[in-house]
């Protein structure tokens, strides 16, 4: 029905496209575990300061100083997201 070099192109095509995907969830995975450490370490130094000018720039008592490393976890995948060099 079909040609086989044909069905071969497609099924790279599928190789390729999953790949691209499974990189995709891997790195972003992997940064953000690197941005939760970072803010694991920010927290430890200098976490109460961080809480307190967050808090006075948001205008609310939202932030605590337990929910640094899941925002700076989340704010390496968003930079991740919208870098402009691959180098």
């Amino acid at each position: 029905m079909f040609d086989n070099d044909f069905v071969i192109l497609i099924k790279k095509f599928i190789g390729r496209l999953m790949i691209m995907l499974m990189n995709a969830i891997v790195l972003s995975l992997v940064v953000y575990i690197i941005g939760y450490l970072g803010g694991i370490v920010v927290n430890k130094l200098i976490g109460q300061k961080i809480v307190e000018c967050l808090n006075i720039l948001i205008g609310e008592g939202r932030v605590m100083r337990d929910q640094i490393p899941l925002i700076c976890g989340v704010l390496g995948v968003f930079g991740n997201f919208f870098r402009l060099s691959t180098k």
